[in-house]
C-alpha cells in the first residue's frame, strides 16, 4: 500500500463525518478520484456506518440460524471432549 494510501485511509473517517479541514479533504478528494482501493474502502466504511446507525434488526432465516447453531454446538462439544 502507498504511503498516500495509508495517511488517506486514516483521515476517511473524519472525512465521512464532515470534520476533515477544506485543504485535507481536497486533497483526499483528489486521492480518490485515482484509487480505485480507496474509493472501496471510503464506500465500505460509508455503507458500514449507515447499516449501523439505521439500527435494525435482523433476523436470519429459520434454517440458516438453526444451520449455524448446529455448527456452533458442535464446535462447543468437539471443544468439551478435548478437555
Amino acid at each position: 500500500m502507498a504511503q498516500d494510501c495509508k495517511r488517506m485511509l486514516g483521515e476517511l473517517s473524519d472525512y465521512i463525518d464532515n470534520e476533515l479541514a477544506d485543504e485535507l479533504c481536497e486533497q483526499l478528494e483528489v486521492h480518490l478520484k485515482d484509487c480505485p482501493n480507496c474509493r472501496i474502502m471510503l464506500d465500505s466504511l460509508t455503507k458500514t456506518v449507515r447499516i449501523y446507525c439505521e439500527d435494525k434488526e435482523e433476523r436470519l432465516p429459520e434454517a440458516l440460524s438453526q444451520k449455524l447453531r448446529a455448527a456452533c454446538e458442535k464446535k462447543w462439544d468437539s471443544k468439551d471432549s478435548k478437555k
